[in-house]
């Protein structure tokens, strides 16, 4: 389930207006963490802490998905959208008015700036739309044919936009005055007719009414979200100003676009079952930027391409790919290239489907007790958290990656606690006392279980593995949409959700067992996912594409040495029998749920409330007051303080907790 973010501070903008966005913003996404939203709209967690702050405007296009998501009503909706609007222009039209008084020209040059970017993504897209369009092997039948067809639209789509984009940028340009020495006149944009002739030479006609028609739905609303209501104010409305920003705005949004769909495609283009060297680049970066010591591939053109290497010997869809790779990564991203080891996707299903005749949510059997729900069996109040304090923090020696395969005795010691500190560090409790160590930086979120500790890094996509002995950080593959751990196996989702992967740290390469999927809930019972589709969750019974359907949707689940979910509605906790789809009730009304081979664990949000089963229905105790997060290892129960300011150890007794940390944004402990 989402943890709660960092909590916030008063609106830090530079114009009143930047923190009237976000003000707006805020009451928009209330309830929702930034790992929420970075996860829902493919942007990071530290963007969205900005756009919510008010350091950083969000892109009207992003706004407006943010609106539609979250106002359902129509007539709401129209007016959210409106206002959106007019707070947005409001912020931007005010921190360009100050760039521009303080530098005449800015607006003109980042007008360039966005107009030669955009060319740059005209050229990125006709190379994909040149690799999918392969004459030599037109797309057919076969597993990947219709996922290559959705990238195809989806590229043409971004194609037309882009492309409006740098119409719109020539038309600031014409309108803006030269102010200074090396602001040209506005030029043709460098991808042409001629550009664009190249791609259809290579088929890009051929199936394009096919391609299209097949995923004009489910583009629609993609395209409406992204795109609509914004380059018509480019040309229509506003002064310069606004319509340079809205420019800019657009190529950013664009070309994080752009970015995402090579990372998609790229595995699809190695025509490999098992991809073990994939580059990837960064998104949310300057396509002419380039990373530390100038090792990028935009930094240089002649940059080498890591090899592409399939476990199986077969023909790549084209042998120019390996050039589309270049040419398309020096146009997509410049940044840090990572490994991504996944697999391709099947497309066929995960386990025998079943109609269950229960109503959506987990079904009672039917000698189960009657609806109820939890009392807790004390009725003392909570025990007041212990007040904080400033740990001590012993710096380890600097953070360190190695690329050297992990060795089993450097991994096998992964008890522990750890946190992610608010500036990005990773720290290692002693065991007594408040004391703390570091032994990592640059991480956003971290998993530890019986496989060792993981961090994950958001900025770059990598997910790495802590190796105690030499203390140093060993890089296994990026990027993820979720990593977690049951027994001794890490596992993790693709980020596009289409597939579950297994990681073989003998093989040191990742390997596929599951379709796609909404989220995983793993524990001593075992590992369990949710169809995205239907909602029902599946249990994976040991071998790739070996899953059993077991229950019908609920609000969430979690996995301790039984399942246990949470009805939609919140209203009910059911256990699963571990036979069939059964299900038996154990309480009532719970708004989070948490379990471990220590128990499972309740929060009402409406009492403040944890509450921990006592391994019968409707026997219940209070134990305290929740907070942010709380994490149940094998033994013992965490919690992250609601204020994110301490992290405290439940004692096992009544509702006594010790502070045992500081301040931190995620935890993870394994004992």
């Amino acid at each position: 389930m989402g943890r709660a973010g960092r909590p916030q501070g008063p609106p830090k903008g530079s114009t009143e207006e930047a923190n009237a966005l976000a003000g707006f913003l805020r009451d928009l996404t209330a309830g929702m963490t930034v790992r929420e939203l970075a996860e829902r709209y493919h942007t990071s967690k530290t963007i969205w802490g900005e756009y919510r702050s008010g350091t950083k405007i969000i892109p009207l296009g992003r706004l407006n998905s943010v609106v539609r998501d979250r106002i359902r009503d129509e007539r709401g909706r129209t007016t959210m959208l409106a206002k959106a609007r007019r707070l947005y222009e409001a912020a931007i039209t005010a921190e360009q008015t100050v760039r521009s008084a303080e530098d005449p020209g800015a607006a003109r040059r980042q007008v360039e700036a966005d107009r030669a970017e955009s060319e740059k993504l005209v050229k990125a897209l006709l190379q994909i739309i040149t690799a999918l369009t392969d004459p030599d092997e037109p797309v057919g039948a076969g597993p990947d044919a219709e996922l290559i067809r959705q990238h195809l639209a989806e590229a043409r789509h971004r194609l037309g936009v882009v492309r409006e984009v740098q119409q719109a940028a020539e038309r600031v340009l014409a309108d803006t005055p030269e102010r200074g020495e090396g602001e040209g006149r506005a030029r043709a944009p460098g991808a042409g007719a001629d550009d664009e002739d190249r791609a259809e030479d290579h088929g890009e006609d051929r199936d394009e009414n096919r391609a299209e028609d097949q995923t004009e739905d489910r583009h629609e609303d993609r395209r409406e979200d992204r795109h609509e209501d914004r380059l018509p104010a480019v040309s229509a409305r506003g002064g310069l100003i606004l319509q340079s920003a809205l420019v800019h705005d657009e190529v950013e949004e664009q070309r994080t676009e752009v970015a995402r769909l090579w990372q998609q495609i790229r595995p699809a283009l190695t025509g490999s079952d098992i991809v073990q060297g994939i580059v990837l680049e960064r998104l949310d970066t300057p396509l002419t930027s380039a990373p530390p010591g100038g090792t990028g591939v935009a930094g240089n053109a002649d940059a080498p391409v890591t090899e592409i290497r399939p476990t199986a010997a077969r023909p790549h869809r084209r042998r120019t790919q390996l050039i589309l790779a270049a040419g398309v990564g020096a146009a997509v991203a410049a940044a840090t290239a990572g490994v991504l080891l996944y697999a391709l996707p099947h497309r066929h299903d995960a386990g025998p489907a079943r109609t269950l005749s229960s109503p959506p949510q987990p079904p009672p059997s039917a000698s189960g007790p009657a609806a109820g729900g939890p009392s807790a069996s004390q009725s003392s109040s909570p025990t007041p958290e212990p007040s904080a304090s400033s740990p001590r923090h012993e710096d380890a020696r600097p953070d360190t990656e190695s690329s050297a395969p992990a060795k089993g005795s450097d991994v096998t010691d992964p008890a522990g606690v750890y946190a992610v500190s608010e500036d990005g560090k990773v720290l290692q409790w002693s065991g007594t006392g408040k004391s703390w160590s570091s032994i990592g930086s640059d991480a956003d979120s971290i998993v530890a279980g019986e496989a060792g500790l993981f961090r994950i890094n958001e900025s770059d996509g990598w997910i790495s593995q802590y190796r105690p002995a030499s203390k140093s950080w060993k890089r296994i593959g990026s990027p993820g949409f979720q990593f977690i751990q049951q027994g001794s196996t890490l596992y993790a989702l693709r980020p596009l959700r289409d597939a579950v992967m297994r990681w073989d740290p003998d093989k040191d390469k990742w390997q596929r067992i599951g379709i796609k999927s909404a989220k995983l809930y793993a524990g001593p019972a075992g590992l369990f996912s949710t169809n995205p589709d239907t909602g029902r969750i599946w249990k994976y019974n040991g071998a790739p594409d070996n899953w059993s359907e077991i229950g019908n949707p609920g609000a969430d689940f979690a996995v301790g040495n039984h399942l246990w979910g949470i009805t939609p509605d919140h209203a009910t906790v059911f256990q699963w029998t571990e036979h069939g789809d059964g299900w038996f009730q154990v309480g009532g009304a719970a708004d989070k749920i948490y379990a471990g081979g220590a128990g499972m664990f309740i929060v009402r949000e409406s009492t403040g409330q944890i509450l921990k089963y006592n391994e019968e229905p409707f026997s219940w105790t209070l134990i305290g007051t929740a907070g942010a997060d709380l994490i149940v290892t094998d033994h013992k129960v965490y919690r992250i303080s609601g204020d994110h300011k301490t992290i405290s150890r439940w004692s096992g007794h009544g509702t006594t907790w010790t502070t045992i940390g500081p301040s931190a944004t995620d935890l993870a402990a394994v004992d």
